[in-house]
């Protein structure tokens, strides 16, 4: 199965937010093959582990929006994708 995670990252983590994303960066590398960021304060962090594992850049998609990532859902995915979508992002936090 083809494997995507889409995430705006976690909110609420205080001072430890970098540290637990970059570490979420670094877990998905090894599990995911395409890697769905909606940007907010935390993509650098979670791209940072990305990179530091090595995850292909050119399968690393940001969109500046959800419902450009929604967009995207309803056009692209295809049979035999799994999809997982991690959000507890609301609108009151950048």
């Amino acid at each position: 199965k083809h494997r995507i995670y889409l995430t705006p990252g976690r909110v609420e983590l205080g001072d430890k937010s970098d540290e637990v994303h970059e570490m979420i960066g670094k877990n998905l590398a090894f599990n995911c093959d395409e890697i769905w960021l909606i940007k907010t304060s935390v993509t650098d962090a979670i791209l940072k582990g990305l990179k530091k594992s090595k995850f292909d850049e050119s399968k690393i998609r940001i969109f500046p929006k959800d419902t450009d990532a929604h967009r995207a859902m309803r056009k692209e995915l295809k049979a035999g994708t799994v999809l997982l979508i991690q959000n507890d992002w609301t609108d009151n936090y950048c």
